[in-house]
């Protein structure tokens, strides 16, 4: 799943790749239905940084990722911000299996 958005003001576009391949659980994925679009930090713009978040959670019975925790970020924690500012915000589709199992999410940023 690729998620694009331009930034008119800056003319930098936002290119989050979102890697479902970092969703395995029991070999089955959890699915995501509602995703909120992270903003791109204004040092990576201005530094022309690319990077990554990669966050650890379960999901509750109403489908939103809880106890969210950043495993691995690069560069440093420049991205760290804008992963968890939005992904909080995201659902899942709810199964019982997700809320014992560790999911794990990688979010790219790329310039």
């Amino acid at each position: 799943m690729l998620l694009l958005a331009s930034c008119a003001s800056n003319g930098y576009k936002l290119e989050n790749s979102v890697n479902t391949e970092n969703l395995r659980m029991a070999g089955r994925d959890p699915i995501p239905h509602v995703i909120v679009q992270p903003g791109y930090p204004r040092k990576a713009i201005e530094e022309k940084l690319s990077g990554w978040v990669r966050l650890e959670f379960f999901i509750d019975d109403n489908g939103v990722p809880v106890d969210i925790k950043v495993a691995e970020s690069h560069p440093g924690d420049v991205f760290v911000k804008s992963a968890l500012s939005v992904f909080k915000h995201w659902k899942f589709k709810s199964e019982p299996i997700f809320k014992e199992k560790l999911a794990t999410y990688t979010l790219e940023y790329q310039q």
